[in-house]
């Protein structure tokens, strides 16, 4: 198991760095033992670290995902992210776009309104509307000199 975890240290980091000094040889493999510790995959463990210090999103197969859509979704709506992984090797991920956006209108309190039906709430706003809208066209252009008409002849 040394010999392993040795050669894997020279081939991925040592190869190709120049060592300095002993300080600096420590400071290099602290760095990599973190590295290897908690963001290096392991095919044993599914591909995840043994010591994650990031949540690692679940991998499913393109197959499982599709007979268990729901779950998946559900699963990525929970913790944030899923992978899919196609049999050709792509992969995936699936992640929720936003919460459910609330009604602005979702805190505004109301006031108790008796012998007042919808009929009459709608025809309040079509006549206050309509009366705005006459508002203005009675309302006098401010701003610049009166426009001449062209005639054309």
């Amino acid at each position: 198991m040394a010999e392993r975890f040795v050669r894997t240290v020279r081939s991925e980091c040592l190869d190709w760095l120049l060592i300095l000094d002993q300080p600096h040889l420590e400071r290099i493999l602290a760095v990599f033992v973190d590295h290897y510790n908690g963001h290096r995959p392991r095919r044993a463990l599914n591909l995840n670290p043994p010591h994650a210090t990031r949540p690692v999103p679940k991998l499913y197969t393109y197959s499982t995902a599709r007979q268990r859509l729901a779950e998946v979704l559900e699963e990525a709506s929970r913790d944030g992210e899923v992978q899919i992984r196609r049999q050709d090797g792509r992969v995936y991920a699936v992640t929720p776009v936003a919460k459910p956006a609330q009604s602005p209108f979702a805190n505004v309190t109301g006031r108790a309104v008796k012998g007042v039906t919808s009929k009459d709430l709608l025809r309040a706003v079509r006549e206050e509307g309509w009366a705005r809208g006459a508002r203005a066209l009675r309302r006098p252009r401010t701003g610049g000199a009166a426009r001449s008409r062209r005639r054309s002849g």
